[in-house]
């Protein structure tokens, strides 16, 4: 049953230390691109405004909520087993869930495919000069904040990865050790029929079993041996 499986706490709680210190470095420079873009002139707009576009926590949200949950997660990993399903399911989640927030600033910021922009407040910035893709904006900080939602999606990926890994490799390993002690259990049966022992049900090569054995065989020769000398009196 895969929810009897456990992840094992060392690679997941190595990756959600990285996922910590990696949200918690966006997070300010996400929230500080998003007060830039509400303070840079922009062009009225009937549709599109700043709280239609969420006002600003479509970029402090995600960093926000994968710390919160990061240190949450890592916490559980040191108090306890955690479940491959949970870990499988997490990962996943996350991964998508980054894979949306990096596009949305992408296209936001950057304005590379010809789509319906109603969510980018960016559209009613005015141009910037020079390398500014809009005015009063720092192109530093928007590429710097889209550079840091790849890196979350990407460190999400290697956590699905991982834990996917683990989880075959586990599967695997249970399989093989059923297998061979059903395999060799077998085999100790018939040894002990043999034999003339008596071996334990589930068929383990253990020093009592042995022991059984040895007995039973000692038994039958001396026994032998009395009959025959009770023959030649």
């Amino acid at each position: 049953m895969m929810g009897n499986r456990y992840s094992r706490p060392s690679p997941p709680l190595v990756l959600e230390t990285c996922v910590t210190l990696l949200s918690f470095a966006t997070l300010p420079l996400a929230v500080y691109y998003a007060s830039e873009i509400y303070r840079a002139p922009a062009n009225p707009h009937p549709s599109v405004t700043w709280w239609k576009t969420g006002g600003g926590t479509l970029y402090g949200g995600p960093p926000a909520i994968t710390l919160l949950l990061s240190i949450t997660t890592a916490s559980q990993y040191q108090k306890r087993e955690i479940p491959y399903v949970y870990a499988i399911v997490f990962s996943t989640v996350m991964l998508a869930g980054w894979l949306v927030t990096f596009i949305f600033w992408f296209q936001c910021h950057l304005d590379k495919w010809d789509i319906t922009d109603q969510f980018c407040y960016q559209r009613l910035l005015q141009s910037g000069t020079a390398e500014q893709t809009y005015r009063n904006v720092s192109q530093a900080v928007g590429i710097a904040t889209i550079a840091c939602g790849a890196l979350n999606a990407l460190l999400y990926v290697i956590y699905v990865i991982v834990v996917a890994i683990d989880f075959f490799q586990d599967s695997a390993s249970s399989y093989l050790v059923g297998s061979s002690s059903k395999y060799f259990g077998g085999i100790g049966s018939t040894a002990g029929g043999g034999n003339g022992g008596q071996r334990r049900a589930g068929g383990n090569w253990g020093a009592a079993d042995l022991g059984t054995d040895e007995g039973g065989g000692g038994g039958d020769a001396s026994g032998g041996g009395g009959g025959d000398g009770g023959d030649g009196g």
